[in-house]
């Protein structure tokens, strides 16, 4: 799967917006039946498409990678203790020593690395490093209204250099509003929050943004591009809730007619 990147800026996440926006029930990409080192591309699951492309290789690959392995090929993306609780060393989820689980990362190649299992996993999963890493893509088969996710080891500022940071791109026909990493970390920002941190072996909660703050109504597309090295997960989103079906002039009079058949046919038994 290939999404045009033409419209994207280094490490942003852009949204194709689609029809009407109502509440829904939210639900989450479930990557638990992953293996670590499994390749993501073109599955899909609780009806998301996952893909990727990375600006350093030609593999464009979205590999799993859990957080819960020892000794991995990326010490910066691993956060967990002996006693099976998370053990980050900054950002909002190290106090609650949130256990993240499965993310995705955009695969690092290098002389050593192989597609194995019949093209179903890496022999080792590690992410790209290089600056901007890449993207990933995430492709919903209905419309949503938000998208939240944690975001793993993004380091912070040194990787908002030269115009590059913007980790939302949300775009409808006509509109396109973008949100930068550094937006969350600015006091004087609307998506301002106190609790992120960035930095090595950190992990944040990216509370949802909604198409309403945004001024838009539904999607359907999301990519995250990355400025460097950095994972995803708990990916979130809220569904967009079947529209209120509205009877057709038609049916309408159908239904009126129907009533005065049913009206005479009480008026002749009387």
């Amino acid at each position: 799967m290939k999404f045009s990147t033409a419209t994207l800026s280094a490490a942003a996440l852009a949204i194709a917006v689609i029809g009407p926006a109502s509440a829904g029930d939210v639900e989450v990409l479930d990557l638990s039946g992953f293996s670590h080192a499994d390749i993501a591309n073109g599955r899909s699951v609780n009806g998301v498409t996952v893909g990727a492309e990375s600006f350093h290789n030609d593999l464009d690959l979205a590999v799993v990678f859990d957080t819960t392995a020892r000794y991995t090929a990326d010490r910066d993306l691993e956060g967990i203790d002996a006693n099976g609780q998370g053990s980050w060393d900054g950002g909002n989820l190290a106090d609650s020593r949130t256990n993240v689980g499965n993310v995705l990362i955009i695969q690092e190649q290098n002389r050593n690395t192989q597609i194995i299992n019949n093209g179903t996993a890496v022999n080792i999963a590690d992410d790209e490093g290089r600056r901007p890493a890449g993207n990933l893509f995430f492709s919903f088969d209905d419309a949503i209204t938000s998208f939240g996710f944690d975001l793993i080891d993004v380091e912070g500022t040194s990787e908002f250099t030269q115009g590059s940071g913007f980790f939302a791109t949300f775009t409808d026909l006509t509109t396109t509003v973008s949100v930068a990493f550094r937006d969350l970390i600015d006091p004087n920002s609307s998506f301002y929050d106190s609790t992120v941190e960035f930095g090595d072996n950190s992990a944040n909660r990216i509370q949802p943004i909604t198409a309403e703050q945004l001024g838009l109504e539904s999607f359907s597309e999301v990519t995250i591009n990355l400025g460097g090295s950095g994972a995803v997960g708990n990916i979130n989103f809220e569904a967009e809730a079947a529209p209120t079906a509205v009877p057709t002039p038609s049916a309408a009079i159908a239904g009126l007619g129907l009533m005065g058949m049913m009206g005479a046919r009480r008026r002749r038994k009387a």
